[in-house]
């Protein structure tokens, strides 16, 4: 029984910053929910949960390949990284300086 509760706060801690990941990068990126269901196919409120990160399901592999894709960023920085903390670097590596080039640059790709 106690490997069940581990294994399950694992994964309540891995949704968690998943979840914190990716609304950082829509709120960086200045992409709101609607913007995100239609650019993956997925209804508002799955997306919601997704950003949550309190999501009663567990994020299946095409959902994280779809939002990393979605957000431009490999699916081991999306479910491994803390890019909050990553921030300043995560910008500079994708030689963006401010939010508003960040959103610019989001709008070209898609």
């Amino acid at each position: 029984m106690r490997c069940a509760t581990r294994y399950q706060e694992e994964v309540k801690e891995a949704k968690r910053r998943i979840g914190s990941n990716i609304r950082y990068l829509m709120d960086t990126l200045g992409l709101t929910n609607k913007e995100v269901s239609e650019r993956t196919g997925y209804d508002d409120s799955k997306i919601s949960r997704i950003r949550s990160g309190v999501s009663e399901r567990d994020y299946g592999l095409e959902i994280l390949i779809t939002m990393s894709t979605v957000l431009n960023i490999s699916l081991s920085s999306l479910v491994n990284k803390d890019l909050r903390k990553e921030a300043t670097g995560l910008l500079e590596k994708e030689h963006i300086e401010d939010t508003e080039t960040a959103k610019e640059y989001n709008r070209s790709i898609f």
